[in-house]
Formats: C-alpha cells, structure tokens, sequence
C-alpha cells in the first residue's frame, strides 16, 4: 500500500471519531502526516491544515475536524495537484496564506490581499494557488467558510443569519446557496439532522 493511500485511511478513520476523542489520538494521526511530508507533492499544505487543526483541537474539536477533512480530501485526490515543481507556491507561502485565510474568515479576503502577503502579483498568485491547492483561492475560501459554518451550526444556537455574517458572508441566502451547493441540503436542514440521534442510539 502506497504512504498517501496508508495515510488517507488513517486520517479517515480520525474523521470518524468525536471531538472529545484525546489530542493524543489526533496527535498520533498528524505524526503519520508530517512523516508522509517528504513523500506527499502536496505535503506541506497537509502538514499546515493538521497544524491549524491541533492548534484548535482542545477549543473546537468539530473545526479541527473540518481541517482533517480538506486535509484527508487532498490525499485521497478529491482535489487533484501538480508534482512539485516550476509555478507552485512555496512553503512558505502556503503556511502563511492558510493561516491567514482560517483566521479571518470573518473577513472579506480578497486574492489581491493575499497575493501580497505572499509577494507575488494577482494573476501570478491565482496559478500558484490552484497548481498547489487544486482549488481556486475562491473556491478554497468557500469551503473554508462553509466549515466554519458547519461547526457554529453544530455548537451554538446563534441565528443562521447571524452565522452567516460571522462567516464573511453577506446575509443567510448567500450561505444557504453555498452551503446547499457543497453540503447537498440547507443549513436548516443540516443543523436539525446533526441534532437528531443516531438511528441506534438506545
């Protein structure tokens, strides 16, 4: 069995776990990640999203899980890449542009602000992402809204207008187009069946 495949099935099961599981466990799991770094064309954008996941993991463990997410998405190939090489983002490139994009979701986040930080122009920025995440910066942007969203909506009774604004989003039928576009349901529906029992629950 390959490293990437060995490792996608150890972020898997990790997924699956609740978010009261130890950090120890989580740990464990983010070991295998950075070891796999060397190995993985996309190991560095990996390595910051299991990052950003510890850091949060205590705090806000349905949050760090939507970081395993994107993270275990990329190694099984859902969101395909190029072999590192001319035209990519530079490590420490994408350390920064993450962390700033997870921390101020709140926040607007055009491209151009971000391609500065980063010391690059617009379009040159727009490629190197792509090549590097597989997504666009706006679709990355909106995934990563869309989490945020999923996790206020499974730990706090704020509105879900309000959640939308807490999330750089516009008003509630702005989140409601995006969430239903990746999600597949509304965010109404979607907090009600993370509220329900499982089927087997006693």
């Amino acid at each position: 069995m390959s490293s990437s495949s060995s490792l996608a099935k150890t972020v898997g099961s990790s997924i699956s776990r609740t978010s009261t599981e130890s950090n120890a466990a989580l740990e464990g799991a983010a070991t295998q990640y950075f070891c796999a770094t060397f190995h993985s064309p996309n190991g560095v954008l990996v390595a910051q999203l299991i990052g950003e996941a510890l850091a949060v993991f205590d705090e806000d463990g349905p949050r760090a899980r939507g970081y395993i997410e994107r993270a275990h998405f990329i190694l099984r190939g859902r969101y395909p890449v190029a072999l590192p090489g001319k035209g990519m983002l530079a490590d420490w490139q994408v350390r920064k542009v993450v962390h700033h994009i997870h921390g101020n979701l709140e926040a607007e986040l055009r491209m151009g602000d971000a391609a500065k930080r980063v010391n690059l122009s617009s379009g040159h920025f727009s490629r190197s992402f792509k090549m590097t995440t597989g997504l666009t910066y706006s679709q990355y942007v909106i995934q990563a809204r869309v989490d945020l969203a999923k996790h206020l909506l499974q730990t706090s009774e704020a509105p879900i207008s309000e959640i939308a604004l807490m999330c750089g989003l516009s008003d509630q039928p702005h989140l409601n187009r995006l969430f239903r576009r990746l999600v597949g349901v509304p965010p109404s529906t979607w907090r009600r069946m993370m509220a329900e029992p499982p089927a087997n629950a006693n």
